[in-house]
């Protein structure tokens, strides 16, 4: 078909990673789904996706998949993991998974692609806690600064051979919730201002179409994210109450 692209998508056996290969796949792109779950990969498979498992807390399934992909036209870094802690309690393990998954994976993977694939399209799903750091996210909101830090780095190396474009999100209704917070408060709180996956993966395919540098999901957060950086002492004085929620 016209238009019909190549594309790996990682974290893509859950939330909005999986929605986003259905929906290319749909489309009529080709997909590479990477990701844990083998019950998942089975699912997407069937659906038309090639698949490779990886666990990208650890290097060597990212060099694994790395070995074996065709050329690509766009990667969607969609693999993402934290845990809801305050920073005397987090454990060690946790932070080290953190950055494995949601940093050093990427920027390994970012440095692989950009060599054998030219012109590629680079997404990067960050989030809206790579703006505004809350309580109970000091670890998980490092993470995301430091992935947005990458990425702007990126473009600007990149520029004239490569197209970056940063996804920052607020809350979504995905797994990703359960594993951060294993009470249950923060999907209660957030409620209905949780995303639904299948809305963000819809904006990624409209991006691959029609490239832009930066997407914030709620438009209003992204907004209220802005506000923040400009005025981050009020911002945490009378905004205190929306951060509290894990």
């Amino acid at each position: 078909m016209p238009g019909r692209k190549t594309v790996l998508v990682t974290g893509a056996t859950g939330g909005i990673g999986k929605a986003l290969a259905l929906q290319l796949l749909a489309a009529g792109h080709r997909v590479i789904a990477a990701g844990r779950s083998e019950t998942e990969l089975g699912q997407l498979a069937a659906a038309g996706a090639e698949t490779i498992q990886a666990d990208f807390r650890h290097s060597r399934d990212t060099d694994r998949l790395l070995a074996s992909l065709p050329v690509l036209d766009a990667v969607v870094f969609g693999a993402g993991i934290g845990f809801f802690q305050y920073a005397e309690t987090q454990a060690e393990e946790e932070m080290r998974d953190t950055f494995e998954v949601n940093v050093l994976s990427v920027m390994t993977m970012t440095g692989h692609l950009l060599k054998t694939n030219p012109g590629i399209h680079l997404i990067y799903i960050a989030s809206l806690a790579g703006k505004v750091a809350t309580p109970k996210a000091s670890v998980y909101a490092a993470s995301k600064h430091a992935l947005l830090g990458y990425a702007s780095a990126v473009r600007m190396e990149t520029e004239g051979r490569a197209v970056v474009t940063v996804v920052n999100t607020g809350p979504v209704d995905t797994g990703f919730l359960d594993l951060a917070d294993t009470t249950g408060r923060y999907r209660q709180s957030a409620g209905r201002f949780l995303l639904k996956p299948e809305t963000v993966a819809r904006k990624i395919v409209s991006v691959l179409e029609q490239p832009v540098r930066e997407v914030n999901l709620p438009r209003l957060s992204g907004a209220g994210a802005k506000l923040h950086q400009l005025l981050p002492r009020l911002s945490e004085r009378f905004g205190r109450r929306f951060f509290d929620k894990k």
